[in-house]
């Protein structure tokens, strides 16, 4: 729905600056940098949920700066 997008881009928009340049390589050629915060990468956050792809990586290692006690918790349980 829109509102998702609505929700997603202004995500994308306030994104943690160490995680801006990634991000923007990304949308330049769609080739994903390895970016790892707290030991934890795009890479591992991919390959652990399936279907996960790297924007939505990118913005959990986002909630993981802003957030990292939360943002723990709900990696360990799965996101649920």
């Amino acid at each position: 729905p829109a509102h998702q997008v609505d929700d997603i881009a202004l995500k994308i928009e306030r994104l943690s600056e160490q995680l801006r340049p990634a991000m923007q390589q990304w949308l330049d050629t769609e080739s994903p940098p390895t970016v790892e915060v707290d030991g934890i990468t795009t890479d591992s956050l991919m390959a652990r949920f399936a279907g996960m792809h790297y924007p939505a990586a990118v913005l959990l290692l986002d909630w993981l700066i802003k957030d990292p006690k939360t943002a723990r918790k709900a990696i360990a349980k799965g996101l649920r």
